[in-house]
C-alpha cells in the first residue's frame, strides 16, 4: 500500500517587490524552523536561495515551479532537523528531566 503525504504548505511572505521569504506554514512565522529560503523574481526566471545546512541556489522558469521545489525542500529539512544536533539536545534534555 502506497503511503501518500500531503504537500508541505509554503507561505510566500513579501519582503520587497518581487522578493519573498519562503516559510513552511506548518510552523509559526516566528519559529526559525519555518524559514525554508528566499525567492526572487529576477526577470526571465525565479531564483531560490535555500536555507538549510548550507546555502544553495536554484533557478526556475516560474514561481509555481519554485514553490513546488520549496515544498520538497521543506519536507527534507524537517527530516534533517529531526535528526540533527538540536533534536539530539532536546532528547538529552528530556531524558535528564525525566530522570
Amino acid at each position: 500500500m502506497e503511503q501518500r503525504t500531503e504537500p508541505v504548505p509554503i507561505d510566500l511572505v513579501p519582503v520587497h517587490p518581487g522578493a519573498w521569504r519562503a516559510c513552511d506554514a506548518r510552523f509559526a512565522y516566528n519559529d526559525a524552523q519555518s524559514l525554508v529560503g528566499f525567492v526572487e523574481d529576477v526577470g526571465d526566471e525565479v531564483e531560490v536561495m535555500v536555507i538549510g545546512d548550507r546555502f544553495s541556489w536554484a533557478f526556475f522558469p516560474t514561481l509555481t515551479d519554485a514553490v513546488e521545489f520549496l515544498r520538497a525542500v521543506a519536507a527534507e529539512l524537517t527530516v534533517q532537523r529531526s535528526r540533527g544536533p538540536v533534536a539530539q539536545l532536546r532528547e538529552a534534555a528530556a531524558q535528564a528531566i525525566s530522570s
